[in-house]
């Protein structure tokens, strides 16, 4: 059984029906983002959800979907555990989603796309105001762009903005700053030493709140190495963080479907660091110690900002 995350290109692609046909066992992870971007029009939600959901709805019962993002960090947060697959499938949500599949199969919109109007018009207006924002989104990113910069040594700025760092050094290097940033997060949430030795297991089994760090991470130091934010458009900042979402859920599933290059090649990247790369601090520090010197890892700690680096709305 492969589990196959869809970004929200996939919905009406020929692949996708490919795919029903031919892996007859294949599980479809469904986004909380994707629906809201397929509904975010207020007028015409109900024909665009309709037409995405074409295809799946022959298969409905193949179809989970997931919490959203903010949802899947307070899991973690309150449990002090990392999130599994099956935790941040939501049972609510992949109920209504499969009774909408079922009312698109037989041409009808009724209590089931009633049901999602009433919770979607909320999550509606909280992300037109606050999350849609993208000068506001930018505005954060050059924030966090300034202070991974200002964490990083010349040397590294240099070698990445040349093209001559390995991938795979840049890798770990970003491994260790997602780790401090994760450390710097539970330092706020957590007391006893037991909770902290529950926090050293978010890290090491790649929690949800890593992934997304590293990820965040990963597309700011490249920005960096492109010399910078500032000449990109907010709105690219905007779709880049919404974008992120669909990548880190499918770091939990097989595979994405997806026709943005971008997206699928991130999407690799977090998969080889979940399922290939450790991200042990003992293999990490060499190369970090590479670029940085000897650097004492508890300052750094201590003076990282929890939120900062990677940051937006969204």
């Amino acid at each position: 059984m492969r589990r196959i995350c869809l970004d929200q290109g996939a919905f009406r692609s020929e692949a996708l029906a490919e795919i029903i046909a031919e892996e007859p066992d294949s599980v479809f992870v469904i986004c909380n983002t994707a629906l809201f971007e397929m509904s975010k029009s207020k007028n015409h939600w109900r024909s665009t959800v309709a037409q995405s959901f074409r295809i799946l709805s022959s298969v409905p019962d193949r179809v989970v979907c997931t919490r959203g993002v903010g949802q899947c960090i307070e899991e973690e947060v309150q449990h002090s555990r990392p999130i599994s697959f099956e935790t941040l499938v939501c049972g609510a949500s992949t109920r209504l989603i499969r009774e909408m599949l079922r009312e698109v199969a037989s041409g009808t919109q009724a209590a089931a796309f009633a049901e999602f109007e009433r919770t979607i018009e909320p999550m509606r207006a909280l992300m037109q105001a606050k999350f849609l924002d993208h000068e506001a989104n930018k505005g954060l990113a050059l924030a966090s762009s300034d202070r991974l910069k200002s964490m990083l040594p010349k040397t590294l700025l240099k070698a990445m903005r040349a093209n001559e760092i390995d991938e795979a050094d840049l890798r770990k290097v970003l491994s260790l700053l997602a780790m401090i940033h994760v450390i710097g997060f539970a330092s706020r949430q957590v007391q006893s030493p037991m909770e902290w030795k529950a926090a050293a297991s978010m890290l090491e089994h790649c929690s949800f709140v890593f992934r997304l760090t590293w990820l965040r991470l990963w597309k700011t130091a490249h920005w960096l190495a492109l010399s910078g934010l500032s000449e990109i458009k907010p709105i690219k900042i905007t779709n880049s963080a919404m974008d992120a979402h669909y990548v880190v859920f499918a770091s939990y599933c097989d595979d994405i479907l997806t026709q943005d290059i971008e997206v699928q090649k991130h999407a690799a990247e977090l998969r080889n660091l979940v399922l290939v790369d450790s991200v042990a601090a003992e293999q990490a520090v060499p190369v970090f110690a590479k670029y940085f010197g000897e650097i004492a890892l508890g300052e750094m700690v201590r003076c990282f900002h929890p939120g900062e680096l990677g940051a937006t709305n969204i």
